[in-house]
């Protein structure tokens, strides 16, 4: 635990107060919460007039980048 505290700049009394703190604590449980909102939504308008709504989606978000860096490249 010494290097382990060292090496991210730790006190390592603080270290160890917060591990019992912690242990002593109950567990922890996560709940899924789902709400009834709509996905969030890009919307791009190209020079065409169209407009593609992308959802906020990394992949999505790729892909489409990806499509439009090759059709100008």
């Amino acid at each position: 635990m010494r290097e382990f505290c060292r090496e991210r700049r730790l006190n390592e009394h603080s270290f160890y107060a917060w591990r019992k703190r912690v242990r002593s604590q109950p567990s922890v449980t996560f709940a899924l919460v789902e709400t009834n909102r709509p996905p969030a939504l890009i919307e791009v308008s190209l020079l065409t007039g169209e407009r593609l709504r992308i959802p906020c989606e990394v992949a999505a978000l790729r892909l489409v980048l990806g499509v439009l860096k090759e059709s100008h490249g």
